[in-house]
C-alpha cells in the first residue's frame, strides 16, 4: 500500500494542478497476458495517426486534437513526433527516436527520459492501431493504452472491432476516454 501511496503522490506532483485521487491508469492487479502482433511490419505502420481514444496518463492531462506522426529514418530506426492541443489553444508536442525490438515491440527514446516500451496488438496499417503497455511494481499496475486512427472520423464498426481487440488481451476497455477530434482542432505540422 506505501508504494501505491508513493505512486500517487509522485503522479499528483508531476501533474500541473496535482490531486490526490489517482489517474485510472494505476491500479492494484496483475497486468494482463496481452500479446503484440507477431506479423507486424513496421514500414506499413509508419505515416500519421489520430488518437481516438486513451486510457487517462498523466502526460496527456487535459489534450485534445493529438496525433502520433512516424518516419521513416533508416536502418530500423524512425521518429516519432507526438502533438496535441492544452487548454487555451496551446500546443505539446514531443520527438523521440524508435525502434521495432520485436515483433510489435516498439521502443520510443524521448531525450531526456527513459526509452518508453509499448505494444501494438493488433493493425491494418490502413485504418486503426490498437497499441497497450503495462508496467507491473509490486501489486500496483501502470497501464497504457491508446486507439490510433489513420482518420479523424471513424465508424461505430471500426470503434468496436478496436475495442475487441483489447478485451481478447484482457484490457478493461471501460477505462478508455474518447480524445476529442472535432472541426475545431488545429494540428501542428
Amino acid at each position: 500500500m506505501l508504494l501505491l501511496s508513493v505512486a500517487v503522490a509522485t503522479v499528483a506532483l508531476a501533474v500541473p494542478g496535482g490531486h490526490c485521487s489517482p489517474p485510472k491508469e494505476i491500479s492494484i492487479g496483475h497486468c494482463p497476458d496481452y500479446f503484440p502482433k507477431q506479423d507486424f511490419v513496421l514500414s506499413s505502420y509508419l505515416g500519421l495517426w489520430y488518437e481516438h481514444q486513451r486510457f487517462d496518463n498523466g502526460f496527456e492531462m487535459g489534450l485534445d486534437c493529438a496525433k502520433a506522426e512516424y518516419t521513416d529514418l533508416g536502418d530500423g530506426f524512425f521518429e516519432l513526433h507526438n502533438s496535441g492541443r492544452k487548454e487555451g489553444d496551446l500546443f505539446a508536442e514531443s520527438f523521440a527516436v524508435g525502434y521495432e525490438l520485436a515483433p510489435g515491440h516498439i521502443v520510443a527514446d524521448f531525450e531526456g527520459h527513459d526509452p518508453v516500451n509499448y505494444f501494438v496488438l493488433d493493425t491494418d496499417y490502413e485504418t486503426f492501431a490498437a497499441v497497450y503497455n503495462c508496467v507491473q511494481l509490486g501489486e500496483v499496475m501502470y497501464e497504457y493504452a491508446w486507439m490510433f486512427t489513420r482518420q479523424t472520423s471513424v465508424s461505430e464498426d471500426l470503434i468496436a472491432k478496436i475495442r475487441q481487440v483489447f478485451v481478447e488481451n484482457g484490457v478493461d476497455v471501460n477505462l478508455f476516454q474518447v480524445t476529442n477530434q472535432g472541426p475545431d482542432c488545429v494540428y501542428i505540422p
